[in-house]
């Protein structure tokens, strides 16, 4: 009886493995990152989803953001060429780099949170710094900010770790039976 329920628990284990294993890759996934600014009177953090590579080499659109902006919730993404408006502005892009030290272009990415409200933080080369523009035409008064991100691990990989170790912890249990049989 106590066989019976080894191999039936080592079998279980098995599946749980293998079905761990296919959750591990998924087909595609998008890539987050988590994000924060911060300038005299503004704090923004969040996440960023990234979708397809962007019109600009090394770059990712980001299709979607999550987060708050000094403590308002930010409640979408705006579309692509939709913010800032003015006559002298340069609209959003909404690429993102993640593999260089300048995460955003001049278009930078825009948002509104839910009071309404609509930012842009992109990066001003003219003066080596981010900067937030929160009104439909931007100006050289725009704060500038400090930007960081950090990727954030795929669960995938997590799930590929647990499936191992269910592997191992099913191996050592089959071993542990076999040397058990051979002495009965």
């Amino acid at each position: 009886m106590k066989l019976k329920q080894s191999l039936l628990l080592a079998g279980v284990s098995q599946a749980v493995a293998a079905g761990m294993l296919m959750a591990s890759s998924p087909v595609s996934a998008a890539q987050l990152y988590n994000f924060s600014y911060s300038g005299t009177g503004i704090n923004a953090t969040g996440t960023l989803t990234l979708g397809d590579p962007g019109t600009d080499p090394g770059s990712f659109l980001i299709t979607g953001m999550t987060g708050e902006r000094n403590g308002v919730a930010i409640s979408s993404l705006l579309p692509v060429g939709s913010y800032p408006t003015g006559p002298d502005t340069v609209p959003n892009d909404n690429l993102f780099f993640p593999n260089q030290d300048i995460k955003l272009t001049f278009a930078g990415l825009s948002f509104q949170t839910v009071d309404g409200n609509k930012y842009n933080p992109y990066y001003d080369s003219a003066v080596s710094s981010y900067r937030e523009c929160n009104t439909p035409t931007c100006a050289a008064e725009d704060p500038k900010l400090t930007f960081s991100s950090t990727a954030v691990p795929e669960p995938a990989s997590v799930l590929g770790l647990l499936a191992f170790g269910a592997l191992g912890a099913t191996l050592k249990g089959k071993k542990k039976l076999a040397a058990q049989k051979a002495e009965a």
